[in-house]
């Protein structure tokens, strides 16, 4: 999570700090907050893109932005994280390797 001014572009920001994490960036998740700008991104490395789909990442979001509105910055963080954590799910599989 980063919360702050980005330098520049926020979803470069974030595509930056994402590279940053090197072996770890497929399966990772980077979460940026500008509260100046009101301005939120939400980025999923290629692995965990497959737990996370972009339904799951909008709903954090909007856990995230209603307590934003609200004026709970930190509260808004831990419901956002909450909800992207309750909906992160095992990719579907075409082979199980189990007969039917």
């Amino acid at each position: 999570v980063f919360v702050g001014a980005p330098d520049g572009d926020l979803r470069e920001q974030g595509r930056r700090l994402l590279g940053a994490l090197g072996d770890q960036a497929d399966r990772s998740v980077v979460v940026l907050v500008d509260p100046a700008h009101r301005k939120l991104e939400i980025l999923t490395g290629a692995i965990a893109s497959r737990y996370l789909d972009d339904r799951a990442t909008a709903l954090g979001a909007m856990s995230m932005t209603s307590s934003f509105a609200a004026g709970d910055l930190a509260g808004g963080i831990v419901a956002g994280l909450h909800t992207l954590s309750e909906h992160a799910r095992q990719p579907r599989t075409l082979h199980s390797g189990t007969d039917f």
